[in-house]
């Protein structure tokens, strides 16, 4: 089992993001395109968190949701990773339009010792995104990140109200998720 710091997106803009999205996953049948209830921004990747029980991880998510205020975000371009050579993911970029989701972050990586993050959440770059669609076991056919590249995507904006701790337990189909706890965001701004 691993653990991740996310963000849900709203229903709402869900279902904005994946009619905008139609017709993409006919591009590459070798991809696996996520369900939209699998759709996260991860703030910090955890890992297995070793060491750390559930009540433990949901007393710093709600420490740390106690210093943010909700907040907006808005969906950026189609990214994919690698950006060279054999695709395994595309995802959707985010933009941090008031500045309160670097915050987060910093917030989440100032804690890591106490969130027993495990060595493999360590040390990476934050781009916030969600991930759409994973390459499972092969390379889709070449050309499948520039036709995906074609396909514009008009921003959605949605607000965020908690810092969610989602589980994930990987199994041969995709992984699974739940979310064990939401934080709501209650920082003040002073007027």
């Amino acid at each position: 089992m691993r653990y991740s710091l996310a963000l849900e997106l709203p229903e709402a803009a869900k279902a904005a993001i994946h009619e905008q999205l139609a017709g993409t996953a006919a591009i590459s049948k070798d991809l696996r395109w996520l369900d939209p209830a699998n759709w996260f921004v991860v703030i910090r990747f955890l890992g297995g968190a070793q060491g750390a029980s559930l009540a433990q991880l949901k007393r710093s998510v709600a420490e740390i949701a106690e210093n943010v205020v909700p907040f907006s975000l808005s969906t950026g371009t189609l990214g994919f990773y690698p950006e060279a050579g054999p695709l395994r993911t595309v995802w959707l970029s985010m933009k941090d339009n008031e500045g309160w989701l670097r915050r987060l972050v910093d917030e989440a990586a100032s804690r890591s010792r106490e969130l027993h993050e495990t060595a493999e959440g360590r040390d990476r770059e934050f781009v916030p995104h969600i991930v759409l669609a994973r390459a499972p076991d092969r390379a889709p056919k070449p050309g499948v990140r520039s036709e995906l590249r074609q396909h514009r995507v008009q921003p959605v904006e949605f607000s965020v109200e908690a810092l969610s701790l989602v589980r994930s337990l990987l199994k041969k189909g995709g992984a699974q998720y739940d979310v064990p706890f939401r934080a709501p965001f209650t920082a003040r701004i002073a007027s």
